[in-house]
């Protein structure tokens, strides 16, 4: 078990997430998809940058897990960003949200770290399971987001 895993159970909470998502709309839904569902969130970020510098701020404010999807702003692969973020801070999970959960760019960012990959146009509910089996550490990779629920 890791640290981050222990702490999320040891604390009874459900795990911190930091949103970087440059689209203002879907970043916003999932903002409030994982708030009304009780998940913490730290914050929301637009720029790759945004995201490596967060995910490293000290605790409480460091996330637990970042999910991360497309071209954020500073123009970074969302696969850079999560190797920059797993090099810097190997504790902190990554989902990974693309159009497609199985192409070349979802390949990179299981190979950057990435515990959770799914395509964004499933079913958003499944984002919150995705959470938490990043937090636990385990890597699932799915074609939707509705996969992530069973």
């Amino acid at each position: 078990m890791g640290g981050l895993e222990r702490r999320v159970e040891a604390e009874g909470q459900a795990p911190r997430v930091l949103v970087a998502l440059a689209e203002p709309g879907f970043r916003r839904a999932v903002l409030e998809l994982l708030t009304e569902d009780g998940v913490p969130v730290v914050g929301g970020v637009t720029t790759g940058s945004g995201a490596v510098t967060a995910a490293m701020a000290p605790d409480p404010e460091r996330p637990d897990v970042v999910v991360v999807g497309g071209r954020l702003g500073g123009h970074l692969p969302v696969w850079d960003v999560i190797r920059q973020i797993r090099d810097a801070v190997p504790e902190v999970g990554a989902v990974a949200l693309l159009d497609d959960a199985e192409g070349p760019a979802a390949a990179r960012c299981r190979r950057a770290g990435a515990a959770v990959v799914l395509d964004r146009a499933g079913n958003p509910a499944a984002l919150l399971s995705a959470v938490r089996l990043a937090t636990a550490g385990r890597p699932l990779a799915t074609r939707s987001l509705d996969e992530a629920r069973r």
